[in-house]
């Protein structure tokens, strides 16, 4: 996996931050919180999980931050 994931009741989305270290700080501020991921969704095969749900992330933020 990516190493970053979403999760909102039983749906898991993987977050693909690409090495950007603003958006990685980002994600490890925001840990066990609300928020809000913008960014490019695709489908990926995958080996112990068959298909993967991906976000090429853009933007991260707290929910409910402008």
């Amino acid at each position: 996996t990516t190493g970053t994931i979403i999760k909102s009741g039983n749906v898991t989305w993987e977050l693909d931050l690409g090495g950007d270290a603003k958006l990685i700080a980002q994600a490890e501020k925001l840990n066990m919180k609300k928020a809000l991921v913008r960014g490019a969704y695709y489908k990926k095969p995958g080996v112990e999980i068959a298909e993967r749900h991906i976000v090429k992330v853009k933007s991260l933020a707290a929910a409910g931050a402008p």
